[in-house]
């Protein structure tokens, strides 16, 4: 009888350990990977019951191509080379690259020319965080001349850009981060996790059993919020604000958001969000609504805050808290 239960407890100390091996093995952990991309503090946020390490690690590999691809500053940058084509030269274009030109088209049409990835070179005449000078009006109305779709020809089936313009250039600030963030979304979908969260520079979008809570920042008051938002599971939102890139003259803040109607920054607005079912699309929109106060359709959920006689106000149809 003695040996029986001398057995008996030997089995239920194996059971007892290989419990606790299994529910170690499959214990959720935390995961985190930063980096400075696109001119941005990218993050990415995970949970998993296995080590996914190597997939961050991929993913991030991947977004460091794509910096290559979208950079229009730097000699190795793929755009940069682009801007740097003579009149009717032809290049052949990345898919990622046709693809956010094909959607920034589409911008450009709803904001009637005001917004455009094609306003390069107005963005390096003004310098904003470099320069800090206001250029001169005259200087200002001969580029924007150049400012527009109409400087490049996009032969789709052949996947190649034409430059009929020497002096128009691509400038992917406004939409390049929602297409990274993007790009990490689906990869992590794919990957079956089952909560990740991805923010760069305020383009987020994640994945969970639960909506996330998101702050939309306080436009002057940097510690603050403005609000807080509940942002559905695989939808995706991007603030775009007058306090990222700016400088102040006689008492007049010049911001880094450019309205192609007047080659000046946008006014009123100092700060938009736009929730949408992709982050490309979000960061599109959220600089597209910043420049003309107004979304593309009712169906765009949207917040703008604007100035008025000295004070914020905002409008829209996104529900948030106040702090």
């Amino acid at each position: 009888m003695r040996k029986l239960s001398i057995v008996i407890l030997y089995i239920i100390i194996l059971l007892l350990i290989i419990l606790g091996i299994f529910q170690i093995h499959n214990r959720t952990r935390y995961f985190l990977q930063e980096y400075v991309l696109m001119d941005s503090f990218f993050k990415i946020e995970a949970k998993s019951t296995t080590d996914i390490s190597a997939t961050l690690d991929e993913i991030f590999a991947q977004l460091k191509h794509l910096e290559t691809i979208f950079d229009s500053h730097s000699d190795t940058g793929f755009v940069s080379k682009i801007n740097r084509l003579a009149q009717n030269d032809t290049i052949s274009a990345p898919e990622e690259l046709l693809e956010i030109i094909k959607l920034s088209l589409i911008g450009e049409k709803l904001s009637s020319g005001r917004y455009s990835i094609f306003s390069g070179s107005l963005t390096e005449l003004w310098g904003i965080g470099e320069k800090n000078i206001v250029p001169d009006s005259t200087e200002i109305a001969s580029v924007l001349s150049h400012c527009s779709s109409s400087g490049f020809l996009l032969i789709e089936n052949e996947k190649r850009l034409v430059r009929l313009d020497s002096l128009t250039d691509i400038d992917l600030g406004s939409i390049a981060k929602g297409y990274a963030v993007d790009y990490a979304y689906e990869r992590l979908l794919h990957a079956n996790i089952p909560y990740f969260l991805i923010n760069a520079g305020g383009t987020i979008r994640g994945h969970s059993d639960t909506p996330f809570k998101i702050g939309i920042r306080h436009p002057r008051q940097p510690d603050s919020l403005w609000g807080i938002i509940n942002l559905p599971s695989d939808m995706a939102i991007s603030t775009s604000g007058d306090y990222i890139r700016y400088f102040e003259k006689d008492g007049i803040r010049y911001h880094h958001i450019l309205d192609l109607a007047t080659g000046y920054p946008a006014r009123p607005a100092v700060s938009t969000s736009v929730i949408a079912e992709t982050a490309t699309k979000a960061d599109m929109l959220s600089t597209l609504i910043f420049i003309t106060g107004e979304p593309p359709d009712e169906k765009t959920l949207y917040n703008i805050i604007y100035e008025e006689n000295g004070e914020l106000r905002s409008r829209g149809n996104i529900e948030y808290e106040r702090p």
